[in-house]
């Protein structure tokens, strides 16, 4: 019987030997449901939604990208370099106890990293983009994380090359609220369904603090809803 907990990637769950539900747990697909959400927030937000076959795919892939692709390769090569720590802590998690070859992690991480950006410029081509801002957007957000640090590293040293990454300039830390500033502490995994959206933002003559207030108002209004609870940060 599987463990919900296990497919989940969420501390404590049970053990078990299937390389691919290893796999899933490593991409710990719990923090894959914000990005998730965030890609439909934004897509209705934007007012240019209509139910058609060609924007339902996009969001579709969006949401791939953003949650089992990219997070998912963010949280895999975490467990990757945190694996000494894991021994201690977590020594059941797939790396330290050994059910898992580095071999496959390495893999995984790859194809994860690779599938991402391809998906990611598959979308430029679609929103007929002359630059390719969902691309390079999908490596700023993860240029925000360690895992792309590492991934750089792993770069070097096997091909030793130097890498240019940019980054989105929004930024949370003006607002006024603990749920957006902790994006900023690295308390939160980003994709790019938000980071896509702010970019276009920023391109579109938008500034930060616009963007910032129109997040904080959007919670607000989730809060309205009973959906969630909000911290005001002072």
């Amino acid at each position: 019987m599987n463990d919900p907990k296990q497919l989940l990637g969420i501390k404590g769950a049970s053990e078990t030997s299937s390389i691919w539900k290893l796999r899933i747990q490593l991409m710990k697909p719990i923090t894959w449901i914000p990005l998730i959400w965030g890609v439909i927030c934004g897509a209705a937000a934007s007012g240019n939604f209509e139910w058609t076959f060609s924007n339902v795919l996009a969001s579709l892939a969006c949401m791939l990208m953003s949650g089992p692709l990219l997070a998912g390769y963010t949280q895999t090569i975490n467990d990757f370099f945190d694996k000494e720590i894991d021994a201690i802590n977590e020594p059941n998690r797939p790396i330290p106890s050994g059910k898992i070859s580095i071999k496959d992690v390495k893999i995984q991480i790859w194809v994860l990293l690779i599938a991402g950006l391809i998906v990611a410029f598959l979308l430029d081509l679609y929103a007929k983009h002359k630059f390719p801002s969902v691309l390079l957007l999908a490596l700023g957000w993860l240029m925000k994380d360690n895992s792309l640090h590492h991934l750089v590293n792993l770069i070097n040293e096997k091909y030793d090359v130097k890498i240019l990454g940019l980054a989105s300039p929004l930024n949370f830390k003006s607002s006024k609220y603990k749920e957006l500033k902790d994006y900023e502490l690295g308390h939160v995994k980003e994709g790019v369904g938000a980071g896509g959206i702010s970019l276009l933002a920023f391109l579109d003559g938008f500034k930060n603090e616009e963007i910032v207030s129109l997040c904080q108002q959007n919670l607000e209004i989730m809060k309205g809803l009973g959906q969630i609870s909000l911290e005001k940060d002072c």
